[in-house]
């Protein structure tokens, strides 16, 4: 019979521990330290005589770095980055569709910030408030923000009241002007139509209708979608109350999709009065309705 001596034994000992030590390594790999990017905002520029307005609601940041998606993120956003050293990094401006909170998407109208930046192992680099623009590509099919002295809304004949212009300024949003419907119990219905019927894509192409508002009582916003021998009237979104002006994103692009004999559209903004208010002020500024 072979004796191992107490030293080898205490060798083998060593040996099978390191082997168990680097096994261990192996199936339970040391997690890698993020680099962060810290965003605090995006907002919008604009060529106000073209474009309109350069109020937005970015409420997200779509990231990726070269070209793989790291995901979405409400801002302000702290985002990890499983990279270090120089990479391009992709944020694209994010809304939320209809002004719901649950349905978040890429904004396909406004351009994608770009930058070249190094990535620090454990360290946070603040990109701060980026700057965001449309994208060459966007028609503005209407833009309506009450600063002229005509208003392109009719009123529908259903309607018992009238959009006016309103120049006080504790309640016009921006500018000399916004759009005010007043509704009590005489005259408690309003629905008013864009003067102009508007084409557009049916193939797919996003089509939105961008407004900023304020009330007290809850609107309809939709579509009259006119036919060769008839029109058909189209709700689209329910405008809640809220007590501070908010920016909303309402998508038209899935109606036009699918309405292919569609010959054209207009636009409507209705609202009855509500029970629970004794006079109603629904107040609107900065529609556009845009699509590629």
């Amino acid at each position: 019979m072979k004796i191992i001596k107490k030293k080898h034994i205490h060798r083998l000992i060593l040996l099978l521990s390191i082997f168990f030590i680097a096994s261990c390594e192996l199936i339970n790999p040391p997690e890698k330290t993020p680099s962060f990017v810290h965003i605090q905002a995006i907002n919008l520029s604009t060529n106000v005589i073209e474009q309109g307005t350069n109020s937005s609601k970015i409420t997200d940041a779509w990231v990726y770095v070269d070209e793989d998606i790291i995901g979405a993120f409400e801002l302000p956003a702290t985002i990890p980055i499983l990279k270090t050293g120089y990479h391009k990094i992709t944020i694209k401006p994010g809304i939320q569709l209809n002004g719901t909170a649950a349905t978040r998407s890429i904004y396909p109208f406004y351009n994608p910030i770009e930058l070249n930046i190094q990535l620090v192992e454990d360290q946070i680099l603040d990109l701060g408030t980026l700057t965001t623009t449309y994208n060459n590509n966007t028609k503005f099919a209407w833009k309506e923000d009450f600063e002229q002295a005509g208003i392109t809304i009719d009123p529908s004949s259903k309607s018992d009241t009238n959009i006016k212009k309103i120049t006080d300024p504790n309640k016009v949003f921006e500018g000399n002007g916004s759009g005010i419907i007043n509704l009590d119990n005489i005259k408690s219905i309003f629905e008013g139509i864009s003067n102009v019927a508007y084409t557009l894509p049916n193939d797919g192409k996003s089509v939105f209708l961008e407004l900023n508002f304020k009330t007290n009582n809850n609107i309809i916003i939709g579509l009259f979608i006119n036919y060769a021998y008839n029109t058909v009237q189209h709700p689209v979104v329910q405008l809640n109350k809220t007590d501070k002006w908010t920016k909303i994103y309402i998508n038209f692009t899935t109606i036009a999709a699918r309405e292919t004999t569609a010959l054209n559209y207009k636009v409507f903004i209705g609202a009855i009065k509500d029970n629970d208010v004794d006079i109603a002020e629904i107040l609107i500024d900065n529609i556009k309705l845009v699509h590629f």
